[in-house]
């Protein structure tokens, strides 16, 4: 049987992710967000991210930094902080149970785009599965 180590990797991330959000949630309620300007938080993020992508670079071997490699961290990067600016927002208005609920779709989307772009293909069991949890969304916003 096949290492299953990511999967206890992946459950402490869930974990420690689920907390983070309720942190989140608490810290974005003492924010007034009608007076937030993305510019200066998207600037750090963007200095950040791109300090520890080198930092990451600097500290492995054998790892060659081509444009295209640049260009797809950088991409990561300006993704990364919309997507986190965005959930701010989410956060400020609704309730978290829901909003975690919401971007736990990013699962299908992922899916989705990489039968898209990697050729990945599924079962009918994981497409029944992808489609259950969407549904289970839908229940819950609607």
């Amino acid at each position: 049987m096949a290492s299953q180590t990511w999967l206890v990797y992946a459950i402490a991330a869930m974990l420690l992710f689920s907390v983070g959000n309720i942190l989140l949630k608490v810290g974005v309620g003492k924010l007034n967000l009608d007076d937030f300007r993305a510019s200066p938080i998207v600037l750090v993020a963007v200095v950040v991210l791109v300090a520890l992508l080198l930092g990451l670079l600097a500290t492995q071997t054998n790892i060659v930094v081509t444009t295209e490699t640049l260009g797809i961290g950088v991409a990561f990067i300006v993704f990364a902080v919309a997507g986190f600016i965005l959930l701010l927002r989410a956060v400020g208005e609704g309730q978290i149970a829901i909003v975690t609920a919401v971007l736990s779709l990013s699962t299908v989307v992922v899916a989705i785009l990489s039968v898209v772009f990697l050729g990945d293909k599924f079962s009918y069991k994981e497409l029944v599965a992808m489609g259950l949890a969407v549904a289970s969304i839908i229940a819950l916003v609607v």
